[in-house]
C-alpha cells in the first residue's frame, strides 16, 4: 500500500510540473544499467539525481544534460547529443513514465543502439506537505 501512495504522490508531482511548473522537480533514481551486446546484465548503479526543469526544457542528472524533446499526460522524453574528438558522434534519448516513475536512457550510434542500457525507477525528493 505504501508503494502505490508513493507512486501516486510522484505521479502528481511530476502532471503538477507540466504546464504551470515554477520549481524544477528533483527525483532520486535507482537501478542498473546493461550491455545489449554482452553477457553483462544489471549492473546496479549508485543512485543517480536527476532535476526535471519543465520551465527551461531540460532535465539535468549526474548522467548528463537532456532537453526535453515532448511532454505528455505520460511521458517525459529527453534527448542530448553526444560527442568524440569535437564531433556529434550520436545521441542519448530516454524518457520517465509520469506515473510509475520508470526511466530508461540508450544511446545511438550511426543509427544502431549502442550497447549500454540505463534502466531506472526514480522518485520525487520534495515533499508534498
Amino acid at each position: 500500500m505504501f508503494r502505490d501512495v508513493h507512486v501516486a504522490i510522484f505521479g502528481l508531482c511530476l502532471l503538477a510540473g507540466s504546464a504551470y511548473a515554477t520549481e524544477p522537480i528533483t527525483l532520486v533514481c535507482r537501478g542498473s544499467w546493461w550491455a545489449t551486446e554482452s553477457d553483462i546484465r544489471g549492473q546496479e548503479l549508485p543512485d543517480q539525481s536527476m532535476i526535471i526543469n519543465f520551465d527551461a526544457g531540460k532535465v539535468s542528472s549526474s548522467l548528463g544534460e537532456f532537453d526535453i524533446t515532448s511532454v505528455t499526460d505520460t511521458k517525459i522524453l529527453f534527448a542530448a547529443p553526444f560527442q568524440e574528438s569535437g564531433k556529434v558522434a550520436g545521441h542519448f534519448s530516454g524518457g520517465i513514465d509520469r506515473i510509475s516513475g520508470a526511466m530508461s536512457l540508450a544511446m545511438t550510434r550511426d543509427f544502431k543502439t549502442y550497447p549500454i542500457v540505463y534502466q531506472l525507477v526514480c522518485k520525487t525528493t520534495r515533499a508534498m506537505f
